[in-house]
């Protein structure tokens, strides 16, 4: 078993800085994981303007 972890409080500065959010957040911090949301269905990148990917899946888990 392969442990990776991420340092996602340096990646969270860093989307505070940057001017392409959704890139960063989708292809930074939701690459590693991209095996976990191919098998819930919800690809990196919709194929459609305003499809599901990982942006809206997440948006659907927030409290």
């Amino acid at each position: 078993m392969e442990v990776i972890v991420e340092d996602t409080v340096n990646q969270y500065e860093t989307l505070f800085l940057t001017e392409d959010k959704e890139n960063f957040f989708r292809y930074t911090m939701m690459k590693p994981f991209e095996k976990m949301w191919q098998m819930m269905g919800a690809p990196l990148k919709a194929k459609e303007e305003n499809g599901y990917d990982v942006l809206m899946a997440t948006q659907m888990m927030e409290v």
